[in-house]
């Protein structure tokens, strides 16, 4: 890089901004940011995420900029909304190290599905790794970009690189990258949505987070903890992103025992096992080796195993395409003349394929509609069952829903809306049949024809 800018300012909303420009002669114009926010105490909220002031370095486009800092709010150190603050003393995760594949994430105590793990902002925020950045630039991003007379900040910037040097580097030592930065963001990104486009684009204006092709600018961010979880075709925890806070949260998909790794995933689960290990492969340089791709990559030798992998890709398969295919709650809720089991038998089908694949990030509409499919038959039971199910898995993925859900269960027939509806619609219907029957004269049903009507 032959020349840059440096400058800091303080933004309007109270953060410290250092700022380096690269040369204008480059393909695009992209801002060095270390963007300082302020946070709380460790013990303030239970070590979900940094304490003190965190920075993030970022490599943006110049045009994103301006967008992204006035969305950003005040201040950062509130917990997202409704993420409940967990004592450090009660700390669901740990770092240690597992037998082939370095570090990994495991739960220190037992975790239920919906409950928020952690929750951390990232180290690092730059464009998609298919942009070709030399290697100056990659060096700078993973250097320190403060002033060196903010010792506070220096410290924990330092402390962020040190955590971030400790990830997975698949990259390291085999010829594609010049840098140590270089592999963990190439091994390590997650695609985050760094601007908000406008939800209803009326004219033909480019919204301003698209680049000057047309096309949407993605960004990864790099999580020195949320990071550390490896790999699963059955993952048993998801990460939520949150553009409002610059956070990312990781919250069980399903129950989590004491002891019990933390997975997530690098590749859509529903692709074939042989497309998901050579995604993984190229992208991340090994294969899979999860109970669901536990032939560690060599080709399939015998009939059982080729069978296995045929019903697991069918499976999934079937799953992807699932509510396409099989009866919607939407026509079922209103439509008497289907069976009150057809729809429910249908889901509970779809949830057993769920559980046999282990792809629990799926589950969450299926329990829903099953909540709701239980309420039109004014089944209180079945509902509260579902309808609880509902609240705590989404209480980090869909905090609104969760809450819905919480008040419907408090007294379901007063405030869940039409409950018992199409209970009451069949049992009317029933009704209405038996008495047109049984008001009929039976004589007239049997009186006979009067002959001069029949010849009219």
């Amino acid at each position: 890089m032959s020349s840059r800018s440096w400058s800091c300012s303080i933004s309007s909303k109270g953060e410290k901004v250092w700022k380096t420009t690269l040369p204008p002669d480059y393909e695009r114009s992209y801002t060095f940011q270390t963007l300082c926010l302020p946070g709380l105490p460790s013990s303030a909220h239970g070590g979900l995420g940094w304490d003190g002031s965190t920075p993030i370095s970022c490599l943006v486009n110049k045009s994103h900029l301006d967008a992204l800092l006035a969305a950003l709010p005040p201040t950062f150190c509130v917990i997202p909304q409704a993420l409940s603050p967990i004592r450090e003393e009660d700390q669901l995760h740990e770092v240690r190290k597992t037998k082939i594949k370095g570090e990994g994430l495991f739960a220190t105590r037992s975790i239920e599905e919906g409950q928020l793990i952690l929750w951390e902002h990232p180290a690092i925020i730059l464009p998609s790794t298919d942009r070709e950045f030399n290697k100056e630039i990659y060096e700078d991003l993973g250097k320190a970009v403060a002033s060196a007379s903010d010792k506070e900040l220096n410290t924990r910037w330092l402390r962020r690189q040190a955590e971030a040097t400790k990830m997975a580097n698949e990259y390291e030592g085999d010829g594609g990258c010049d840098t140590w930065i270089e592999g963990v963001v190439r091994t390590n990104a997650i695609v985050l949505d760094l601007i908000e486009g406008p939800k209803m684009q009326q004219s033909k204006k480019k919204p301003p987070q698209h680049d000057k092709d047309g096309q949407k600018e993605i960004y990864g961010g790099i999580y020195p903890l949320i990071n550390r979880a490896n790999h699963s075709c059955a993952p048993n925890a998801s990460v939520k992103w949150d553009r409002s806070t610059l956070s990312a949260s990781l919250y069980a998909l399903r129950d989590i025992e004491e002891g019990e790794e933390i997975f997530k995933t690098y590749v859509n689960p529903l692709l074939p096992r042989a497309i998901r290990l050579k995604t993984l492969n190229k992208n991340y340089k090994f294969l899979c080796d999860c109970a669901h791709c536990n032939l560690e990559g060599k080709l399939a030798v015998s009939s059982n195993e080729v069978a296995l992998v045929a019903e697991s890709d069918a499976n999934r398969e079937l799953l992807a395409t699932w509510i396409f295919t099989q009866p919607t709650y939407k026509k079922w809720s209103t439509d008497l003349c289907r069976a009150d089991n057809l729809f429910i038998k249908s889901h509970m089908d779809a949830l057993a394929l769920i559980e046999k694949e282990g792809v629990y990030a799926l589950q969450a509409i299926f329990i829903e509609e099953l909540a709701m499919a239980h309420a039109m038959l004014g089944d209180l039971e079945g509902f509260k069952k579902w309808g609880e199910r509902v609240r705590k898995l989404n209480r980090v993925e869909d905090p609104e829903l969760s809450r819905r859900f919480q008040d419907w269960l408090v007294y379901p027939e007063k405030r869940v809306r039409r409950w018992g509806w199409r209970k009451r619609m069949k049992e009317e219907s029933n009704g209405r049949n038996a008495k047109g029957i049984g008001d009929v004269d039976i004589g007239l049903i049997f009186e006979p024809i009067d002959s001069e009507s029949e010849e009219d």
